[in-house]
């Protein structure tokens, strides 16, 4: 149990419960699980490997056929207790449902113990002792009940530990110049620093205040991957929006205050802007040994724009942008554009090979 009093998140919580219960009771597998649709907590863990067969989907496709989902129903109620199988269901009567024949037939269980704890609107956490032959004794279910108080108790402590954690980094963040962004599945923003406002007003115009402008929800709902930028180009300047994670990760912070304020349909997912302005690109790429009109070009060609586009912003002709194109090649040790990109990219901080540009 002391174990337990160590966990900082529920990444550290579940291997704990695990290891808690094997010592608490003998079992043929201990399984600490989240019962709650696909927003799944980061506490699953168990003590043995599942069959391949016996995948959560099958379980959760027949878990209405479930001997202890009054059990899982009074958890969602905030109660919690104990309970066996055998306390509401005969093993023959069991063995006739789907969820036997598809789930547990494949893991060998013939009796469980199980219990499980409020944990969020969202769900549950799932507790149980899977036993091939003998049953669970009542005094197994006291025991059990007992050990639920306190990994009740833990749970509390880690929820309130994590929303001081981040309601700090949220302070933090608005303070700071950063420009970060929270939005859920209807591009409303959950959470945005003062300087995300200022880039969206200044991009995007026309933008409602609390909703993303409709070329950024766009891009999102083709499903970016983490790490994936869109650009969005102006006079001189590029913005930046790169698409960091989905929320709530065990690893990522700034989870509760969002995710038990108020119900959320959908995902929450975090993004960040960058503001590269052209006279600052160009000074660095300058630092690849280029001269000025040679940046320039190399410039605008991370901004997609073609040699006669260029020859036109730059008021020179697209004759005179292809010479510069070849000498800026060769001191770059380079034969392609897209070559000359990444190195472009590289020396501006930004990772070419997320935008698609670095073979």
């Amino acid at each position: 149990m002391l174990e337990l009093h160590d966990c900082s998140s529920p990444a550290d919580l579940g291997p704990a419960l695990v290891r808690a219960m094997a010592a608490l009771l003998d079992a043929d597998m201990h399984v600490s699980g989240w019962i709650g649709g696909k927003h799944r907590m980061h506490i699953a863990a168990s003590s043995v490997p599942h069959p391949r067969e016996a995948t959560l989907d099958r379980l959760a496709s027949r878990f209405h056929e479930h001997p202890l989902q009054g059990v899982v129903a009074k958890a969602r109620r905030g109660g919690h207790h104990a309970a066996r199988w055998s306390d509401m269901t005969t093993l023959r009567q069991f063995r006739q449902t789907g969820l036997y024949h598809d789930y547990y037939r494949h893991m060998g269980t013939r009796h469980q113990l199980g219990l499980a704890l409020h944990l969020s609107h969202r769900g549950v956490v799932s507790l149980t002792f899977n036993r091939s032959r003998r049953d669970f004794r009542a005094e197994d279910v006291a025991v059990f009940g007992h050990f639920g108080r306190h990994v009740g108790r833990s749970i509390r402590r880690i929820k309130a530990q994590m929303e001081v954690e981040d309601a700090l980094a949220l302070r933090d963040l608005a303070a700071s110049r950063e420009a970060v962004v929270i939005v859920d599945d209807d591009g409303l923003l959950r959470f945005a620093t003062d300087r995300t406002r200022q880039l969206i007003r200044d991009y995007f115009g026309g933008a409602e205040s609390d909703k993303l402008p409709d070329p950024l929800r766009t891009w999102l709902a083709d499903s970016p991957t983490a790490g994936e930028y869109l650009t969005q180009p102006a006079t001189s300047k590029t913005l930046y929006i790169k698409y960091v994670a989905e929320m709530p990760a065990h690893a990522t912070s700034l989870r509760l205050p969002l995710l038990d304020a108020e119900p959320v349909t959908g995902r929450l997912r975090l993004l960040q802007l960058h503001e590269n302005l052209a006279a600052q690109s160009t000074s660095k790429l300058q630092e690849l040994g280029l001269t000025k009109r040679q940046a320039e070009i190399l410039h605008w060609m991370l901004q997609g724009k073609r040699n006669s586009e260029i020859g036109v912003i730059l008021g020179i002709s697209e004759r005179t942008v292809d010479k510069h194109r070849e000498h800026m090649f060769a001191k770059l040790r380079v034969e392609t554009r897209t070559a000359a990109m990444a190195l472009a990219w590289e020396a501006l901080g930004n990772p070419a090979r997320s935008l698609g540009l670095q073979p």
